[in-house]
């Protein structure tokens, strides 16, 4: 039982890529009129690599069975800005959201130099709204 316990994280990596590859390609892939590659190709390819490697990481003998604690503090801090990102997004829009994600995504990454934190998060969200809701004329949200 231990085993299972400390394997967890590739069970349901293994899981979702069953799921994925069972269920979730076949209902909502389309399947393309005419081509030699359809477009459920490279969905159904990465699904069964997640699965594969999950299967192998499952039988790895010399991995580090005990979590990092700083490292989930970290990726759930990390979760929670992108889900609020998500809820401001819907909110206020893209333009408004979209800076306030990535300087907090880059401050989460220890970038510290201020002209790769203006760049990113200033001008490439701009351009990104410029490219597709000006340019393309496709709303962000």
């Amino acid at each position: 039982m231990t085993w299972l316990i400390k394997r967890g994280s590739a069970l349901l990596v293994l899981a979702v890529a069953a799921i994925t590859i069972i269920w979730i390609i076949p209902a909502q892939v389309p399947t393309g009129m005419d081509g030699s590659v359809q477009p459920g190709t490279m969905p159904m390819i990465m699904a069964w690599l997640l699965g594969l490697g999950a299967f192998f990481a499952l039988f790895e003998g010399t991995s580090k069975d005990a979590p990092d604690i700083v490292l989930l503090k970290r990726s759930a801090l990390f979760l929670a800005v992108l889900g609020l990102s998500l809820v401001l997004t819907l909110h206020v829009g893209f333009k408004w959201a979209a800076p306030v994600l990535s300087l907090s995504v880059m401050l989460l990454s220890y970038e510290r130099r201020l002209a790769w934190m203006a760049v990113g998060a200033g001008l490439i969200p701009l351009m990104i709204w410029l490219l597709f809701d000006v340019f393309l004329g496709r709303p962000l949200v």
